[in-house]
């Protein structure tokens, strides 16, 4: 198509420049309890979604999630590069895949009610497998993604060789090694908070370790739970503490309970949670831009405030990449490739239509605060919803490592 003139833009990567490693984005949804507080009379509604970064800063209640207009019951939230963020309308009758806009915190249907079952945690496996948690049968699913529907034979939970029972608090998360858990909460003898490890093939839980700590005067509850893909430590496991005062944690597994540390205190305190979740990318390269507001209004500049390149392998990885935006309607501008680089970082050789880059192991890049475009005229670009993508393949085979979009719009 052609390519609109007003999208002046040159991507220079000799701009980038060594910024240690990127702080992952984890989002979440805290749900209302019920009662007066929450403006309607069902439980576990309104839920809000919100995101933060893994350091514990840039905290944002992006808003209430709504179908059709309709403030839901959500839970089982899962990320993907190629599905995106993606969760589950929960009801009395059943689950509803959906995907999330993490700018609007509009939900779309995926596919169809799953009848009798209730998904209270989900995750999306190193192979890009969806796999959820269904309380109300204590089972392990695996969802098409794309359409919503159960693949294969549900898998019945276990502990030491005997039926395990789910609470309606907990969340199933994977780490960047394909190791699964599980958090349950246990009322006797006495509360305590436990996580297990899983095995997705026979689902037996081992119990890894306990936390019977007290918080806000009572042991902490964890609804949600994730690793994140490019962590402070691979071991580092997030937690959503819907008791209390609704506090974002963050735990050492490999060392235990002592580790627990509070990142974010007291989320979105104008109402009481009743539970929630937690959803982040949780391996392999990244290539994810950040802009500078999600909004955009005319007579503004389109600002870029990073575009961050990590590499979690211990050899250097050689890829092909790809830059562009989808427009409204569905058109793409493409603004840029990638550039040819040594083992010394990630720059500009040859003019920007270069194919073939080389990114050095754990490194983390960023272009500084960048001007796409400014909407000198009114209307143009036009209103509407875009996203800013990335995309990283093999230069060899052409497969996709991951595809990512960054959302963001221009207001009338």
């Amino acid at each position: 198509m052609r390519k609109p003139t007003v999208w002046l833009c040159t991507l220079l990567l000799a701009g980038f420049a060594f910024a240690g490693h990127a702080h992952a984005t984890i989002f979440g949804v805290k749900s209302c309890i019920g009662g007066p507080t929450c403006g309607v009379a069902g439980p576990f509604t309104p839920a809000h979604l919100f995101s933060f970064l893994e350091n514990g800063s840039g905290f944002t209640d992006i808003g209430t999630v709504a179908l059709g207009g309709t403030a839901i019951d959500t839970d089982g939230l899962a990320m993907s590069p190629s599905h995106g963020l993606l969760g589950f309308h929960v009801a009395a009758t059943g689950s509803t895949l959906i995907s999330l806009n993490p700018i609007t915190a509009v939900a779309t249907a995926i596919g169809p009610v799953l009848p009798g079952r209730h998904i209270r945690g989900a995750v999306f496996d190193l192979a890009d497998i969806l796999r959820v948690l269904d309380t109300a049968n204590n089972e392990l699913l695996q969802i098409n993604p794309n359409n919503g529907s159960i693949v294969g034979a549900p898998v019945a939970l276990t502990l030491g060789g005997n039926p395990f029972t789910l609470p309606v608090s907990t969340d199933i998360a994977v780490r960047a090694n394909g190791i699964f858990y599980v958090v349950s909460i246990t009322l006797a003898p006495s509360p305590q908070t436990d996580f297990y490890t899983l095995d997705v093939g026979t689902g037996a839980l081992t119990l890894v370790f306990s936390d019977s700590a007290l918080q806000d005067g009572l042991v902490p509850s964890f609804p949600g739970i994730t690793f994140s893909r490019v962590p402070s430590s691979p071991s580092h496991l997030f937690g959503y503490d819907a008791n209390g005062f609704d506090d974002i944690f963050r735990y050492d597994v490999a060392v235990g309970a002592g580790s627990r540390t509070l990142v974010y205190g007291n989320i979105i305190p104008s109402f009481n949670a009743g539970l929630g979740d937690l959803a982040a990318l949780v391996s392999g390269p990244v290539c994810h831009f950040e802009m500078t507001q999600p909004t955009f209004p005319p007579g503004s500049s389109i600002m870029i405030q990073s575009l961050h390149v990590y590499n979690p392998e211990v050899t250097n990885l050689f890829i092909e990449y790809k830059l562009w935006i989808d427009l409204p309607g569905g058109g793409t501008y493409s603004f840029g490739r990638g550039g040819d680089d040594g083992p010394t970082g990630f720059t500009h050789l040859g003019g920007p239509c270069c194919d073939i880059a080389a990114v050095i192991p754990g490194d983390s890049f960023h272009l500084n605060p960048y001007t796409l475009v400014q909407l000198v005229t009114p209307g143009s670009p036009p209103p509407g919803d875009y996203s800013i993508n990335c995309r990283l393949e093999d230069p060899v085979t052409g497969q996709d490592l991951v595809v990512d979009k960054t959302p963001f719009m221009v207001v009338p």
